[in-house]
């Protein structure tokens, strides 16, 4: 009978101990779920403070390069995208690219930035931000170079004297060559003694490089000092580079609505 009360004495101390056994382990492991959820929570913490600062350092960055990004969105604009020879827009990815770099390294080096303020966070800010920038400005110019009512209507001879009335306006003496229609030197402008020989091109499509050509010949013909093409539309790429080369000044339809700016 003392084997036996001895045996189950000893079977119930065995039970108590993997209780306690249990209950301890139960009671770590609280500890550790407790200890893991303070440092995710703290971890949650030190990201959305990181995440913070970088922020407010992109912000800072751009509030303090508005200008050259404002410049980066007018070449971005003029050199990304294009009208190919079928009068279609095309966007170089490869020109966005290294233009895009191009202006970050110009920032970095104004703000005279290390690696510790203009880490990969810092420097993804500023770049989707620029893109961003990029797409909102280029949407807007595209609704810009709609065609105005007014003027889509007007024949070539009336774009003409619209575009010498505006010159007018703008102190320009112009006059106009007495030709009609697109064709020549449609306009004769000066100010401050130089001559400048004009094409007026009324298109609804693109301005290809043989209105270049032709104000290339006319400022030869008239004795000229520089040459400008304005259209109520778009050059093609082909023209544009054309008119790099000769030195011609491109005016498009863009451009055309706002001259205030261009006068500057």
């Amino acid at each position: 009978m003392l084997i036996i009360a001895l045996n189950i004495h000893s079977s119930i101390t065995k039970g108590n101990n993997k209780k306690r056994e249990e209950e301890t382990y139960v009671e770590k492991e609280k500890e550790l779920d407790e200890e893991s959820r303070k440092r995710d929570v703290e971890m949650i913490e030190k990201i959305r403070i990181d995440t913070i600062d970088r922020k407010n350092t992109a912000g800072l960055i751009i509030s303090n390069n508005q200008e050259t990004i404002d410049k980066f969105l007018l070449i971005a604009e003029h050199k990304v995208y294009t009208i190919d020879e079928y009068g279609d827009e095309q966007k170089d990815e490869e020109v966005l690219k290294r233009e895009l770099d191009y202006v970050l390294k110009k920032i970095s080096d104004k703000e005279e930035l290390t690696n510790s303020n203009f880490d990969a966070t810092v420097k993804y800010l500023l770049k989707n931000h620029i893109l961003q920038c990029l797409k909102t400005f280029h949407s807007s110019q595209s609704k810009g170079r709609a065609l105005n009512p007014d003027i889509a209507r007007m024949s070539g001879s009336e774009f003409e004297i619209y575009i010498l009335r505006l010159l007018e306006n703008k102190g320009y003496l112009v006059t106009h060559s007495g030709q009609t229609g697109d064709q020549g030197a449609d306009l004769i402008m000066e100010r401050d003694g130089r001559k400048i020989i004009i094409q007026a091109k009324h298109y609804s499509g693109s301005v290809g490089n043989g209105a270049v050509q032709e104000v290339i010949s006319a400022i030869r013909y008239y004795n000229g000092d520089e040459g400008w093409v304005i259209t109520n539309s778009r050059f093609t790429k082909s023209a544009e580079v054309l008119a790099q080369k000769a030195n011609i000044t491109l005016i498009d339809g863009n451009l055309l609505g706002r001259m205030d700016e261009f006068f500057q």
